[in-house]
């Protein structure tokens, strides 16, 4: 509604920033300060952009993950 227009309670992203194929609008916090506020610093990560870090930190070693990557199941 405009109360949420007003007080600038989503951000967005252009179709190239997020690489997908339209733009896309997200939500910041639901609180501002007086002089500034949340802001949305950069975009989503795209589909499997993490996945070799979050493997990583979830103890798989490089040899399994590319086990995995060469049999398709990431």
């Amino acid at each position: 509604g405009e109360q949420t227009k007003n007080r600038e309670f989503f951000g967005s992203f252009s179709q190239q920033e997020c690489g997908l194929d339209r733009d896309i609008r997200l939500p910041k916090a639901a609180f501002q300060f007086r002089t500034d506020g949340p802001r949305l610093r950069k975009p989503p990560p795209r589909i499997g952009q993490e996945t070799i870090s979050i493997l990583q930190d979830l103890g798989y070693s490089m040899e399994s993950i590319k086990a995995y990557q060469a049999s398709g199941v990431i």
